[in-house]
């Protein structure tokens, strides 16, 4: 028999499991303490809430944004297009360089406009985007949580009996 066998020194297994709602972790949690293990033993992570928020709510933008987004760039094209048909008289008494030249130009001008209305768009956006973050308030859904709960194992079986158990609840062991 070795000292640290003798003391409790050995090396601990750590039992850790992934659970996404609240009533499930509940459930694990009950299963530890149907096992000897105190609510103490545990320990509660809670993974990627920020980033969970962050999606909901681009999620929301990105559907409350997509309809005007279309309809603001097929109303472009048509006035390109409307623009183009409205000097096309213009078109015809010009030479070829010319009008290479001219839808050169009109390139670079639509181009630059792109850019400018993306900054200031960037910019309202910049500006306003903290308003809408506190005003959104997302649809009542169940709440649904990544949670890791880990433990560490008093006895060799419990890891296989523990795992056995969580996994029957909808729980995933890590």
């Amino acid at each position: 028999m070795y000292f640290s066998d003798t003391y409790g020194l050995g090396h601990q297994q750590v039992l850790t499991g992934f659970f996404k709602s609240d009533t499930d972790l509940r459930h694990a949690r009950e299963i530890l303490t149907d096992f000897g293990y105190p609510k103490e033993a545990a320990e509660i992570i809670e993974v990627n809430t920020c980033s969970r928020l962050v999606t909901k709510f681009a999620k929301y933008l990105f559907a409350s944004f997509k309809d005007r987004a279309l309809l603001g760039i097929s109303l472009g094209v048509v006035v390109i297009f409307a623009g183009f048909a409205a000097v096309t008289s213009l078109y015809l008494k010009l030479g070829f360089y010319e009008i290479a030249a001219l839808f050169a130009i009109w390139f670079v001008l639509i181009s630059l406009s792109i850019v400018v209305c993306s900054l200031i768009g960037a910019l309202v956006a910049a500006l306003i985007g903290p308003v809408i973050a506190a005003e959104f308030q997302p649809p009542a859904v169940p709440e649904e949580r990544n949670v890791l709960l880990s433990v560490a194992v008093l006895t060799p079986s419990d890891p296989e009996d523990i795992a056995r158990e969580w996994e029957e609840i909808g729980g995933k062991v890590v």
